[in-house]
């Protein structure tokens, strides 16, 4: 049997509008936070001043 843990982070800011992907240019001073949340969570989601992202391990059960 598989056992599936999850850890969620959630994080909240100020600004009402949902956090989104977008192209960092070289000297871009923004744009990276949520690509790196993206490459490295399973999964994530933003509504709004609220975004969160879940890991996931999955592990044989004791």
């Amino acid at each position: 049997m598989v056992v599936v843990d999850v850890v969620r982070v959630s994080v909240t800011d100020h600004n009402p509008a949902p956090a989104v992907l977008k192209e960092a240019g070289p000297d871009g001073e923004s744009g990276r936070g949520i690509r790196l949340v993206d490459a490295i969570s399973d999964a994530w989601q933003s509504g709004g001043k609220e975004t969160w992202c879940e890991f996931r391990c999955a592990r044989a059960a004791a």
